[in-house]
Parts: structure tokens; sequence; C-alpha cells
């Protein structure tokens, strides 16, 4: 089982968990897998994320992938990304290295969860055609939802029945009425859980897909036993978990970065990360056309 790094809310006896391996992620509990005889439209939108543990990004343009800021911030380098396609975390139909990414500049993990959120500039298009996810706009509030991500279905000490590094969807009801970075919702027998950080959250609207979320944490509630057991063992999550193998870490509630809140930060991120490729054609073209003449 993964290695959960948590994060004290203001209650006492709730913890933030964010949603990556290694640290709090998130996989789908008790969703569907997305099976390849059956598969959703939308799922070629969604690629799997190493670097180096497996979090959940999905496409907002062929060249530029999205998701959680935590599941980036132990990288120095985009060659240590590795963007998965397909059905499969373990066995991708297919891979692509990043060229360039970009975290949230009030991203801070350690002073501050809120802005927790990245984009990954691709190597070479990872889709064929222009078409992928859509952000949303001020008007787009829905509240059922399609959750996506690879990982566990579960938040329990056993092994049993985990699964991960799968594609699963789930349907959920997740309130993005609100103008708040983060919306919270109740997740009891299906929601999000470890292994889908950074993972969309996606309405439809006249069969477009809307991308309304990005999966940031879940929050598991603790007795005051446990909570005293956390405090003992220097925060050992394994040996909690180990203790109380009927705890289920995914199964109270559950945080979405709200992305139509960070729309302007999206489309000008974006717009910077493409101009890197325009500028490296040019410079390219340039040099070509030189040692033409020198010809």
């Amino acid at each position: 089982m993964a290695t959960l790094t948590l994060r004290p809310s203001l209650s006492l006896f709730t913890l933030l968990v964010c949603l990556g391996y290694g640290q709090p992620s998130a996989a789908v509990r008790n969703g569907e897998p997305v099976s390849a005889q059956n598969r959703l439209e939308m799922s070629r939108f969604i690629v799997s994320l190493k670097a180096p543990e497996i979090c959940t990004a999905s496409l907002i343009h062929p060249r530029i992938a999205i998701t959680a800021a935590h599941c980036l911030d132990q990288i120095s380098e985009p060659s240590e990304i590795q963007i998965g396609l397909g059905l499969s975390a373990d066995k991708p139909d297919a891979t692509v290295r990043a060229k360039d990414f970009k975290i949230h500049e009030s991203y801070n993990k350690r002073r501050s969860p809120e802005d927790d959120i990245a984009l990954i500039l691709l190597e070479e298009p990872a889709l064929q055609g222009d078409e992928t996810l859509i952000l949303p706009s001020e008007t787009d509030t829905d509240q059922d939802i399609l959750g996506f991500g690879y990982g566990l279905v579960h938040g329990r000490s056993s092994e049993e029945g985990l699964e991960p590094n799968i594609l699963r969807s789930v349907s959920l009801d997740v309130d993005f009425r609100k103008d708040s970075k983060n919306i919270q919702f109740h997740q009891s027998e299906k929601g999000l859980c470890q292994g889908d950080s950074g993972g969309p959250g996606i309405a439809v609207h006249d069969g477009k897909p809307i991308l309304m979320g990005l999966a940031k944490q879940v929050i598991p509630v603790l007795s005051p036993e446990m909570q005293g057991q956390l405090m003992d063992w220097d925060n050992d999550w394994s040996r909690v978990l180990a203790m109380n193998p009927g705890y289920d870490l995914c199964a109270h509630k559950a945080v979405y970065v709200n992305v139509r809140t960070y729309v302007p930060w999206i489309n000008s991120t974006k717009a910077r990360l493409l101009e890197t490729l325009e500028e490296g054609f040019t410079k390219k073209s340039h040099s070509e056309t030189r040692d033409s003449g020198a010809n």
C-alpha cells in the first residue's frame, strides 16, 4: 500500500489527504473500469502520469495536459515526466514525454495546499485532431459529473480487490455553483481515493465534455482513538490502518479543484507554453535556411 503524507485541517479529528501515490492520492472507489469494447468517448482525453508515481491528467490541447500541482512538486526536469495513453497506466498503448511544465505560481506544498494545478507541454501531440476537453464558462456550474482516474478502489489496509492503475469512471454529485477554488463533497459508497490525483471531473453539455474539476484530496474523518494512534505513531498511516482493518480512508469526503476559477491562468499559461513551440520551430527553420544557403 502506498505511504500517505497527511495534512491536518482546522478540525482536530479531520485529516486532508492529497490524492497521489506517495502522497495522498485518488483513485475511483466503486467505479466502473473503462472497457476497450465499450469505451467512453471522453476517456481518450484522459492520460496516466508517472512523475515517478502515478497520477491522472487530461488533455485540454493535443500538446497540453492538465493535472494537480502536487503530482509534479518533486520533479525538477520535464524528462522525469511520462504521459501514458490508454486504459492501463502500467501497460499504456503509447507514451509521450514532457517538454516543459508549469506549476501554479502560488502553489506551495508546505505553506498552503491552495492553487493545486499544473500544465504539462508534451513533446508531441497525444491526440489526432483538435478535439479535447473544454474549459468551463462562467455559466457552467454542473452537479452531475463523471470522475475518472487510475488507481485503487478503496482506502483500507487490505490489498484485496485493489486492481490499481486501470482507468475507471464514476458518476458523482458535486456542486460547482460555488466560486471557491476548491469544492468539497461527500462520498461514502463511491468516489475518489488513492491514486487519482489530477483526474478530471467532467460534465457533458450538448455532447461536449467540459472539464469542471481536478481531483485534489480526500478527507478522512478519524475517531479520537485513531487520531491518538496517529500522533503516537508519528503519522505512520500504514500502522494505523493495520490496527483498524475495517476503516476506509476514502469513505468520507473529497475535494476537486474548481477549474472554472482558474480559466484565465490556464489560458495564459497554455499560450506561453505553446509559444515555446513556435519559437523553437522558427529557430529551426532559420537554422535550416542558413545551412541550405551555405550549400
